[in-house]
């Protein structure tokens, strides 16, 4: 198994000031990992003869490999055979360490029991040692020579069934678990007091297997891996004790904690039999804790009013019904029956079977049943038989604390609803129809990868879930949205059943490929689920890709594949459902579209290495009469490629914007700050804020007559102006109000005037801890993913309806960090071989070999032509990669900008071959680049240069040496130039200087 470094959790909660309570390491779901002491190797002294009984009569190996493995425990112990004591001693020497436990089976040839044990105690003294026996008159005698060497911890007899050896193993392992489990996880025990090597070697394998069964009846609810072991670590502990001395030290020491009590009437005492030894602690035992299950047993015959007195159950040793007996009160204080509530006149009310349907009768039962079953602890014992230790604790105060019973059962189902909600957040689970619901964070369909948009979600609800709480900003809830993920194996079947495969190969246009993934069949297996996905879920959904390449390193395919909103608000459910299958056949069909395709042909990747994951994904918003939306999305980054005012690199920079976050992936209009210095003014003056703030916002309409599946998503979200958001109640947090008489911002809108989305209420005055909540969890992010990270997230501000204020993040991508190793000195360049120079430059490193330029003509360059553009680069981008030609792309604006009015909206498949870009000033305004779109993203994720040239700024562009150069093709609008001498970019990251030289080679 793979153990993660520790330094990690303990430098996430020095950042966030909250330990991890729970008490596994949060990276590991292996029950291996999450005990203290396990026994893996086992060092075993037998003649070969012994060691044949062991391994042909008793089945050994056949018999740890099954049952170890039925345990899901991670390993099956190894045993290693020795003849002798001398060669156990060599063994011991060489690999001590390595050793847990060493079991002597009958006496060895060349030395005694107590010679052998001495040596092993005084190579390593921590080491338990035990002795195995066939011999009953060997064993008395090795039992009274040890009460006086104590060098064997236990001595037990063979019987000819392997399950002895088994129930050793697990007794030195409670042995070493229980003191930390009963501390940390509140585990309980099975006391058992007994004297007789014969008889506890009997009861041994029965408790064990009895344990076993309960624990494996316990794990029918729908549980994580890392839920499953922890039950199984909470399953119950065993203690023997064969004196009275011994007894009474770990009744003391686990009183609390024991499940039941098991005793003869006659133990050791001071050394001797003392034949009331065992009854005496029973008494002891039953005076403290009167209601504590015992069991006595004795060999002699004794007068059952003793028993009887003492409040205990009584089994005579030599009963033909022992074992029997025995098994039938182990298996009832493990209460593995179900749980019947009668009521007063005898009637069955209700019946408990697992978690599930014990909350449905916590609903359901009568006042008075649900009052006694409370008040004599039978619903908090029923927990802990479940290993529900928390809950029952919680169930058994309520039940001594709440008179009214209205009360009593409200806090009982919050309880309950607060423990589904725990034990699923941080998990990714199973989906379960019958177990979906709102406490299920995220669910996976199939059993193969979550791709990469999952992938990082998943592990970033784990990190949450411990170190993010809602203690950390009182008020506001930080989580993921309730998110399913279809894993890759569902898209493996989905193309296979129908043939897919060959459809995509024949190069069909993207409405071609739509259309044929959109006739094809799901696999019958999802569709249950599916259906009960939409049933369960009512607000808008969002269904986005989730493939295997997407959000690597290099390579993020930001934006590549399709994704779709569903307005989700039909009555009819078999019209929501037939809208999600769509959706998810569409998101399928996009991993073939021509973007995808030319982004795929950019990376070393080929279109058979991806395989596609999708989300189904709660939206994260409010109604609005016909509209749902969030009062904030946004986009952050721990990294600012853009640093200014002040503002350094690692203080992170990010863009919000009211409403949905289309306007800022897309490289809409947005505001921009820093996380760490909000009040820093990024946006220039009032009246450049005025003129550059966000208008309009995006929303999804929830009409039901619009629900359906179109193949352009924008037809499920519309726009809206701030009046409308004004009217919706959603400017008082993140508008401010200009006053064109005292040319000032107010913040709010208490003032009469143009509104502006500068969010001020919030950033300056604290009405969110927004700031603050995305600097940490980037900080967070960043520890956790081991490199630069960029999150989307969406916020929900509280109202008269929800005070809780939420916190959603959507997503989470490594990103790259700025490369130093570059030097650009501009002192060391003549002026007339310098094509462009930027002081406003991303990337790092010398780029050469490029001759070609595509370029948008700068004479009279108009706005309004910019939808038209994307087509005439795509035609020139398609020859230059057929022709294997990076190239050099000129233009004016932001790049990728789905706003035409700010740049070229061009998607990434437009331009696939570029390797720098050149972004020059729009004369009537005043554009910055945009660091939260998916366009950006890949564009540092692939180390393609970007030079920004500002109009106020020294930027340099020789246009007439450009105009000199070849021209390959040309349009209205566009030229494509080609140099007969390659030119040369060189980047510095470390000043973000660059410059471009008309030749290369030039000395530096």
């Amino acid at each position: 198994m793979i153990f993660r470094d520790k330094v990690i959790d303990s430098e996430l909660a020095e950042l966030t000031g909250k330990v991890d309570k729970s008490s596994e390491n949060i990276f590991s779901t292996d029950l291996q990992h999450l005990l203290s002491y396990h026994i893996r190797r086992i060092l075993l002294v037998s003649t070969p003869y012994d060691y044949f009984l062991l391994e042909e009569e008793g089945r050994l190996s056949d018999l740890f490999r099954k049952v170890y493995n039925q345990r899901e425990v991670g390993y099956v112990p190894t045993i290693i055979h020795v003849m002798t004591g001398e060669r156990a001693l060599q063994i011991l020497e060489k690999d001590n360490l390595l050793l847990d436990l060493v079991v002597i089976f009958n006496s060895p040839s060349d030395m005694d029991v107590f010679s052998l044990s001495s040596k092993i105690k005084d190579v390593r003294s921590d080491l338990p040692v035990v002795f195995l026996a066939n011999n009953t008159p060997e064993l008395l005698r090795i039992a009274k020579h040890d009460s006086d060497q104590n060098s064997i911890e236990k001595i037990f007899t063979w019987q000819g069934d392997g399950e002895i050896f088994l129930s050793i193993v697990q007794l030195m392992e409670d042995m070493g678990n229980v003191e930390q489990d009963t501390t940390s996880i509140g585990s309980r025990s099975i006391f058992i007091m007994e004297d007789s090597i014969q008889f506890y070697s009997a009861y041994l394998p029965v408790i064990y297997e009895e344990i076993w069964n309960h624990t494996e009846a316990i794990m029918d609810d729908d549980l994580t891996p890392l839920q499953r072991s922890m039950r199984k670590r909470r399953r119950p502990k065993v203690l023997l004790s064969s004196t009275y001395e011994d007894g009474l030290r770990l009744f003391e020491k686990y009183n609390d904690n024991l499940l039941c009590v098991i005793s003869d009437i006659s133990l050791k005492r001071n050394g001797k039999d003392d034949p009331r030894a065992g009854l005496d602690l029973v008494e002891m035992i039953k005076g403290k804790y009167g209601a504590m299950p015992v069991l006595i047993q004795s060999s002699e015959p004794v007068d059952r009013g003793i028993s009887d007195k003492a409040g205990a159950q009584y089994v005579q040793k030599d009963s033909p019904t022992l074992l029997q007996d025995f098994r039938s009160f182990i298996r009832t204080q493990l209460r593995l029956t179900d749980l019947v509530f009668i009521s007063e006149d005898g009637r069955e009310v209700a019946r408990a079977t697992n978690m599930r349907t014990f909350e449905r009768a916590l609903w359901s039962i009568p006042d008075d049943v649900l009052l006694k079953y409370a008040s004599d602890d039978t619903l908090s014992n029923w927990l802990i038989a479940r290993t529900e230790f928390e809950l029952a604790n919680k169930f058994k105060a309520a039940a001594n604390t709440e008179v009214a019973v209205g009360k009593l059962r409200e806090k009982l189902l919050d309880f309950f609803s607060e423990y589904k909600l725990n034990s699923h957040q941080g998990a990714v689970t199973s989906f379960s129809r019958i177990n979906f619901g709102s406490h299920v964070r995220f669910g996976r369909i199939g059993n193969g990868a979550l791709g990469g948009k999952a992938r990082g979600l998943a592990f970033m609800d784990k990190i949450l879930s411990r170190y993010l709480d809602d203690t950390k900003f009182p008020g506001v809830n930080i989580f993921i949205p309730r998110t399913v993920v279809l894993c890759t194996d569902v898209f493996d079947s989905f193309i296979e059943q129908n043939d897919l495969m060959n459809a995509v190969k024949q190069d069909h246009a993207d409405e071609r490929i739509a259309s044929i993934f959109m006739r094809a069949d799901l696999p019958a297996i999802v569709l249950g689920d599916l259906r009960s996905i939409v049933k369960e879920v009512r607000n808008p959904i969002a269904v986005r890709s989730s493939s295997l390449l997407e959000d690597a390193l290099f390579q993020p395919f930001a934006g590549v594949y399709s994704s779709r909103m569903l307005i989700n608000a039909s009555r009819d459910i078999d019209v929501r459902f037939q809208n999600l299958a769509r959706a998810i056949k569409y998101v399928y069909a996009s991993t073939f579209f021509e973007t995808a395709r030319s982004y795929i042909h950019s990376t070393p990747n080929r279109i058979e290495d991806e395989k596609m994951a999708v989300i189904v994904q709660e939206m994260i918003g409010k109604k609005h009469g016909n509209r749902f939306y969030p009062t904030i999305s946004g986009v952050a980054r721990s990294i600012n490629y853009y640093p200014s005012c002040n503002c350094e690199a690692e203080d992170g920079i990010a863009n919000i914007a009211l409403g949905l976050g289309k306007t800022i992936v897309d490289g809409g209009v947005s505001f921009r700050f820093c996380p760490r210095r909000p009040k820093v003014p990024l946006s220039g003056t009032i009246h450049e804020l005025l003129s550059q703030s966000q208008r309009k916002f995006y929303a999804v309409t929830v009409d039901s007559q619009n629900d359906a599946t179109h193949r352009n998503e924008d037809r499920s979200q519309i726009e809206a102006g701030l009046g409308t958001a004004e009217k919706d109640g959603v400017l008082e947090h993140t508008a401010s109000t200009y006053v064109p008489a005292n040319d000032r911002l107010y913040p709010g809108i208490f003032h009469t005037g143009a509104r502006v989305l500068n969010f001020a209420p919030i950033l300056e005055y604290g009405a969110f801890p927004l700031a603050e909540i995305i600097d940490l969890t980037l900080k967070v992010c960043e520890i956790a993913l081991g490199c630069p990270v960029e999150i989307e997230f969406a916020v929900n501000l509280d109202n008269e309806e929800n005070p809780t204020m939420e916190f959603a993040l959507l997503q989470v991508r490594s990103m790259v960090a700025k490369d130093t190793s570059i030097t650009v000195d501009m002192g060391k360049f003549k002026q007339d071989d310098i094509f462009c120079y930027s002081e406003n430059v991303l990337g790092n490193g010398v780029i050469d070999g490029i001759t070609d330029i595509i370029c948008i003509k700068p004479d009279n360059f108009d706005l309004s032509k910019t939808p038209v553009l994307p087509a005439q680069i795509r035609g020139i981008n398609k020859k230059l990669l057929d022709e294997e030609r990076s190239y050099l792309l000129i233009g004016p604006g932001r790049w990728g900008s789905s706003d035409p009015w700010l740049g070229i909206p061009v998607v990434w498949g437009d331009i696939s071959g570029v390797k720098v870009i050149v972004e020059t000033p729009v004369e009537s305004r005043m554009i910055d680049p945009s660091e939260g779109s998916h366009f950006f993203q890949n564009l540092t994720s692939l180390r393609i240069g970007y030079f920004t040239l500002k109009s106020n700024s020294v930027p340099h562009i020789d246009w007439k040496w450009l105009d000199s150069l070849k021209v390959v093709e040309e349009t209205e609008d566009i030229m494509h130039i080609r140099s007969e001498i390659p030119f040369e970019i060189r980047i510095d990251g470390r000043t973000r200087h660059g410059v471009i030289l008309k030749t290369s080679g030039q000395a530096i």
